[in-house]
C-alpha cells in the first residue's frame, strides 16, 4: 500500500514519524473513536494537495498493521499535537 503511495500516485505527500513522535502519534490515533490498542514503530500520514481525505497508517518491523482514511483536518491535527509535544518535550 504504502508503495502504490509513493510511485503510483505522484501528487501524494508521505510523512513518516519514528521514534517518539511516532509513539506519540500512535497514543493519539488510538485515543480517537473506536478506540484501538494498536502498536508499532512507525506512523504514515498520507495526503494529497486539494484532496479531503487522508490516510494514516501504522506499521510495524515494515509492514503496515493498520490503515484508515480520515477527514484531512484529523490528519494535520495530529501532526500537529506530535510536532508541538516535541517542542514541549524537547531541552
Amino acid at each position: 500500500m504504502l508503495f502504490d503511495l509513493m510511485h503510483k500516485v505522484p501528487d501524494a505527500i508521505v510523512l513518516e514519524l519514528r521514534g517518539n513522535e511516532a509513539k506519540r502519534a500512535i497514543e493519539l490515533f488510538n485515543s480517537m473513536a473506536p478506540q484501538g490498542r494498536d502498536t508499532g514503530d512507525r506512523f504514515y500520514i498520507a495526503f494529497r494537495p486539494d484532496f479531503p481525505l487522508s490516510r494514516l497508517m501504522i506499521a510495524s518491523h515494515g509492514c503496515i498493521e493498520i490503515s484508515v482514511l480520515v477527514d484531512l483536518r484529523t490528519a494535520i491535527a495530529i501532526k500537529r499535537a506530535v510536532k508541538g509535544f516535541d517542542e514541549l518535550t524537547s531541552f
